[in-house]
């Protein structure tokens, strides 16, 4: 299991070893890899309790990071916004009374553990993304909406929303390439997910972030500012308004 070999890499829970591969990642921020250790360590404490939701979020306060690291809620702050950046946590406020849920992106991690290591699992991984990005990038708007077996064993609310971004892309920047890789995949999983819990997911949202982001941003740049941009836009639709992508999305596409 993946989550088993992260916790093998990154070492034991009663002390901190910091990887140096880490801190490469992470060009010498040590509060930034000793916080992603830490976030490893509670996931698999949290794992064996059954306290790690279906989509992988768990519970977490900024005291208890503050009573182990002795790292301010400011630092916090900055470190856990360096990680979201880089595809490797997410983060959501949910509950009564509202409390911070952090889910960890295990392949993107695994990947970044890794990374002077070449697997089978790797060339897998790259071919497939290649196999994905050659269908968006040559098929047509009919096919691509209707197709479903390319995308392998990912959930319906983010291969719909990797079509819907990518659409966008081939009729807003046609001389764009699209090209999907399993970091930007593990950013827009996060935003699908934190914004698809308990409900049906509302393409309308993607829609709506889309036309705030600048158009001469690429399509690499898109994943990360659906966390940024989409914590600024207010979804207001109302339940029974919730967007069904088969049926309505040729309408959404009409920028």
């Amino acid at each position: 299991m993946i989550s088993e070999e992260i916790y093998t890499l990154i070492g034991s829970e009663s002390f901190i070893m910091v990887n140096k591969k880490l801190l490469r990642a992470f060009k010498g921020s040590a509060d930034s890899a000793v916080l992603l250790i830490e976030l490893v360590n509670i996931h698999k404490m949290m794992a064996n309790k059954l306290q790690v939701d279906d989509f992988g979020y768990f519970k977490i306060s900024q005291n208890w990071i503050t009573k182990v690291l002795g790292m301010s809620t400011g630092k916090q702050k900055t470190n856990l916004t360096n990680l979201i950046k880089m595809g490797l946590v997410n983060t959501i406020i949910k509950g009564y009374p509202a409390s911070r849920h952090i889910s960890l992106n295990m392949v993107n991690i695994k990947e970044l553990l890794m990374s002077d290591e070449t697997t089978k699992e790797d060339i897998q991984r790259q071919e497939f993304y290649e196999t994905i990005n050659e269908f968006l990038n040559t098929s047509s708007t009919k096919r691509i909406i209707s197709e479903k077996r390319v995308f392998g064993n990912m959930k319906e609310g983010l291969v719909n929303t990797i079509k819907y971004i990518s659409l966008y892309i081939k009729m807003n920047r046609p001389t764009e390439t699209i090209e999907w890789n399993s970091k930007m995949v593990g950013i827009t999983r996060n935003f699908v997910y934190s914004k698809s819990i308990g409900k049906p997911f509302d393409y309308a949202f993607v829609k709506d972030i889309l036309i705030k982001i600048p158009a001469k941003h690429k399509l690499r740049e898109i994943p990360d500012d659906l966390i940024v941009y989409g914590r600024r836009v207010v979804d207001k639709s109302p339940a029974d308004q919730l967007v069904n992508f088969e049926t309505d999305i040729k309408e959404l596409l009409k920028w």
